[in-house]
Formats: structure tokens, C-alpha cells, sequence
């Protein structure tokens, strides 16, 4: 048991080893996390040197505790030595200990660090959002961007984590952030991390437009659809009420087309009976009316039935 405890692959020694090489990779994660000293302050910078010394320290800690276990890996097979063994097991837990106790401290630190940082970009949005509304309405005599370009009579409209809107001699621009002169860039405090979350929110909000204007044009070609099925099942029902009509009529003007034939008829027999008695007679252009009339009918019906085809044809 004693000897597993001093084996440098089960020794609390190699984990105060692993201990120290895991904060020591933990402190050079947070030194990468120390922002630009205009918006950290001397604060920051002394965390910044107590990160460095606690670094330190536990690199030299670290060092020791593998020396250490080298000793006791060279000293197992030798009984006399136990004690020193023992010893120095007992240094290693001190400096397990000691290792744990600045790894609480980093802890500390890193929680201090963060609040830091937490109110230094609180500060910033502040400052940005001050200086962004105050540029509205404000008059630029010329403007020249990094390219070059220069713009006349300026007139701000907005500033946003793109860049510049305004209007000038020849109507509304928008030039990107990038592009601006440096001194405005830093005075408006863009910034790329910012640009991309505003970049985000207009790929939304344009995808939420487009997909309205698309769910707006299939919503009116529904409407036209239905409109357009409403209307032919109106002509369809206005056609089959034609038809309807126009057989009725059709019936009508056969029974007409008889009488008239009938009167015809009977005409033409008074005809030939006041011939017969030897008198004058008047019936034929009487007759001749009626079947006149009744070759009318005769085409109306016609034209009826031309009109029923037509709309069975169309339904």
C-alpha cells in the first residue's frame, strides 16, 4: 500500500502535478482574456500581475513536486530511506495543498476579471449608443472614405453597427464602417463582433419579409383560384338556368309554330270554300301571315337550340 502511495503513477504527488500543469494552462487562458487597458484600468493591470505571480509559483511548485516524485521512484527499492520517502510525500500534500488553495485564488480572480469586463462592455454600448444618437441630424461639410470617394453637404440619417446613412448633394448613401476614416470609426466604436450580431438581425428580419411577401403572393393566387373556380361555377349555374329557359321557350314556340299552321289552315279553307260559293275572298293573305309567323317560330327555335349547344359546350 505504502509503495503504490509513492509510485509516481498512483502518488498524490502526480496529482499535485496534474493539478498545477491544469491552473498553469488556466492562467494563460486568462491572460488571454485581459482586454485593452484604455477601457480596463489599473485594476485589471493588477490582476494581470497577480495572474503572473500565482503563474509563477506554480510552475515552480510544479517543478519541485517532479523532482520530488523522481526521488521517491529512485528510492522504493531502499528500505533506509523510507522515511525521507515519507517526508517528502508529506511536502507533496503541502504543496497539493498550496496548489489548491491558488487555484481557489484564480478562481477569484477570474470571477473579478469578468465583472471587469462585464461593466467595461456595459460602458462601451453605453458610450455607443450615446455618441450614434447624438450623430443624428448632424451636417458634414465633405466626408472622404478610405477609398477616396469624397461626399458633399452631408447630412446624418443613422449610425448603426454597419456603418454610416446619410444623405448628401445627390440623395440617400449608406457606406460600410469599414471604409470610414479611422478617426470616425474609433469615435463611433464599431466593431466586427458587433457588425455580425447586427448582420444576423437584418438576415432575419429580411428572410421574415421575403417569406411574408411569398405567403402574401400564394395567399392572393389562392384567392384568385377560388375566385376564378367561384365564377365559373356562377357561369355554370347562370348557363344551366339558360338552358333551362330556353327550352321552355323552345316547347312555347313549337305549340305557336302549331297554332299558326292551324290558323294558316283554317284560312286557307275559308278560302277555298268562299271561291267555292262563288264569293270574294280575303283569307289568303291571312293565311299567308300565319305561316309567316310560324316560319319566325320556327327559326327562333332554331337559334334557341344553336344557343343550348353553345352553352353545354362552355360548361
Amino acid at each position: 500500500m505504502m509503495d503504490d502511495m509513492f509510485s509516481s503513477s498512483k502518488g498524490p504527488g502526480v496529482i499535485g502535478m496534474l493539478l498545477g500543469v491544469v491552473v498553469l494552462a488556466g492562467f494563460a487562458g486568462l491572460g488571454m482574456a485581459v482586454f485593452d487597458g484604455r477601457f480596463n484600468g489599473d485594476n485589471a493591470n493588477s490582476l494581470e500581475n497577480k495572474l503572473e505571480t500565482q503563474a509563477a509559483e506554480i510552475l515552480r511548485l510544479t517543478n519541485r513536486v517532479v523532482a520530488i516524485n523522481e526521488a521517491i521512484d529512485k528510492s522504493r527499492s531502499d528500505d533506509k530511506v523510507r522515511g525521507e520517502a515519507q517526508v517528502a510525500e508529506n511536502r507533496i500534500k503541502l504543496i497539493d495543498e498550496t496548489i489548491t488553495g491558488a487555484s481557489s485564488e484564480v478562481e477569484e480572480l477570474k470571477l473579478e476579471l469578468e465583472t471587469i469586463r462585464n461593466g467595461r462592455l456595459e460602458y462601451r454600448q453605453t458610450y455607443r449608443d450615446a455618441v450614434r444618437a447624438k450623430a443624428v441630424g448632424e451636417k458634414i461639410d465633405e466626408l472622404e472614405i478610405l477609398s477616396g470617394k469624397v461626399y458633399k453637404s452631408i447630412t446624418i440619417r443613422s449610425v448603426d453597427a454597419l456603418g454610416l446613412a446619410f444623405t448628401d448633394e445627390t440623395g440617400p448613401k449608406k457606406v460600410d464602417c469599414k471604409v470610414l476614416p479611422m478617426a470616425m470609426q474609433d469615435y463611433y466604436q464599431f466593431g466586427e463582433e458587433e457588425a455580425e450580431v447586427q448582420r444576423v438581425k437584418e438576415r432575419e428580419i429580411e428572410a421574415g419579409v421575403t417569406a411574408r411577401i411569398v405567403k402574401g403572393r400564394e395567399q392572393k393566387k389562392e384567392q384568385k383560384m377560388k375566385a376564378a373556380e367561384r365564377q365559373k361555377e356562377e357561369e355554370k349555374r347562370k348557363a344551366e338556368w339558360r338552358i333551362v329557359e330556353l327550352e321552355a321557350g323552345i316547347r312555347a314556340a313549337e305549340s305557336n309554330v302549331q297554332a299558326e299552321l292551324r290558323k294558316a289552315a283554317d284560312y286557307r279553307r275559308m278560302h277555298r270554300e268562299a271561291i267555292a260559293r262563288g264569293n270574294i275572298s280575303f283569307h289568303t293573305p291571312k293565311a299567308r301571315q300565319a305561316e309567316e309567323a310560324a316560319q319566325r317560330w320556327r327559326n327562333a327555335i332554331v337559334t334557341a337550340r344553336g344557343q343550348i349547344a353553345d352553352l353545354k359546350a362552355k360548361r
